[in-house]
Formats: C-alpha cells, structure tokens, sequence
C-alpha cells in the first residue's frame, strides 16, 4: 500500500494539515510535540477507526477548537493499481 495524501482537520493538534507524500520512503522527523505520532494515530482511525492510543475518542478534537467543529481525517492511497480515497469524521466513514 502506497499512501499517497493524508488531510487531517482538527484532529488532535493538527488544526489544518495536508502532506502529499511521494513514491518510496518517507521519513518523519521533527521536535517533540509537534505531531508525529498524531500522524500515524491518524491513518489508524482512518483506517480502522481506531481511537487515540494516548486518550480515546474525547480526545480526537483539537483543543482549542469549537465543540462542534468537524474533525475529519482523509487519506488517498495505493493498493496495487487501484486508487482509493477514505474519509473519517467522527461520526461517519466513506471509502471511495
């Protein structure tokens, strides 16, 4: 599986965040707290909808951000030569 795009909104500390990330490998580097990890609990919820690791659900919105804001995560990948699009919020899921 190649994931080739991955949009998060209001998801944890990401208010507004789109990586587009090419063929091959990828690294992630960066100081403590800026959100790493956030990246990879992300593409689990996406995915399988798996809640935080650090927290669950309640935890998923972005603090600071309006009780009813949407948070939402979208992730475009690869699976052999098939493209697909699946798009999380909390409280649905498409695959498209």
């Amino acid at each position: 599986m190649q994931i080739n795009r991955l949009r998060l909104v209001n998801f944890r500390q990401h208010e507004c965040t789109e990586l587009e990330l090419g063929p091959g490998l990828t690294g992630i580097v960066g100081p403590n707290g800026v959100g790493k990890t956030t990246l990879l609990e992300a593409i689990a919820w996406v995915m399988y909808g798996m809640p935080a690791a650090r927290g669950g659900r309640d935890s998923i919105r972005r603090r600071g951000a309006p009780p009813r804001s949407r948070v939402e995560v979208e992730m475009d990948f690869s699976l052999g030569r098939h493209h697909y699009r699946v798009v999380r919020g909390l409280h649905s899921a498409e695959l498209y």
